[in-house]
């Protein structure tokens, strides 16, 4: 069987499986509208804005996807074949700590850190690096993920991404009353595209608000065993 069968157009063109990955990215539609996406750009990024309509009508591909589940949750289960993403794949700040599960689970978040602020300052994130090979230069257009709280986790998260090792960002959601739950978007356009190149790209999750560091933070399947997507185009040629 085409091991890309049951994969959506826009996730088929150009994939790559790491050695040991499997499966494939379900259909569904999973939406929160009320949460925030793509809200603000901050480091004078400069980016094209592109309406709902237009984000809709163009052909989106994935350029990565994270395993939900297993021995290598968190780490890429498919990507563009012009991106790299290290085998390690997720990584937690130097303050954070593996937590039981099925899934990339993350505990040790600090109750000091109460705001998106603080969480910044004190480095409660898991980050996502990844290179755009030379000469290419990716257009993020959506943002899909799944994740859940323990009754003590972070109340609050932020999705961001930078293509200098975070001189500069730009926000992708922010989430800040975390149903424990869970919280699931999918097939939801970026409001500002980003476009990103190079080697110092990433994307990082901040997160703030738990109670006690025993409470974690938990990425989920949201179908096919990802947890998290990041789509969009794959442009000819980067400009200097």
């Amino acid at each position: 069987m085409n091991p890309n069968t049951m994969i959506p157009s826009h996730y088929q063109s150009h994939l790559v499986r790491p050695r040991g990955g499997g499966g494939s990215i379900g259909a569904r539609a999973l939406r929160n509208p009320g949460r925030r996406l793509s809200r603000s750009i901050v480091g004078g990024m400069v980016l094209s804005v592109l309406c709902f309509g237009a984000c809709q009508l163009m052909a989106e591909e994935a350029l990565i996807a994270i395993q939900a589940e297993g021995e290598t949750a968190g780490k890429a289960l498919l990507t563009h074949d012009s991106v790299t993403v290290p085998q390690e794949g997720l990584q937690r700040a130097p303050d954070l700590r593996s937590a039981r599960g099925k899934t990339f689970n993350t505990g040790g978040f600090s109750p000091e850190a109460v705001s998106l602020e603080m969480a910044v300052t004190m480095e409660q994130f898991i980050e996502l690096p990844f290179e755009v090979a030379p000469g290419i230069e990716v257009e993020a257009l959506a943002l899909d993920i799944a994740y859940d709280i323990s009754e003590t986790g972070p109340r609050g998260i932020e999705v961001r991404v930078s293509a200098d090792g975070f001189e500069t960002h730009q926000v992708l959601l922010t989430d800040d009353s975390v149903d424990p739950k869970g919280e699931k978007y999918m097939d939801e356009p970026l409001e500002t595209p980003a476009r990103l190149r190079g080697d110092r790209c990433a994307l990082r999750i901040y997160a703030w608000g738990a109670a006690s560091t025993r409470g974690t933070l938990d990425f989920e399947d949201m179908g096919a065993n990802v947890s998290l997507a990041l789509r969009g185009n794959v442009l000819s040629s980067a400009v200097d």
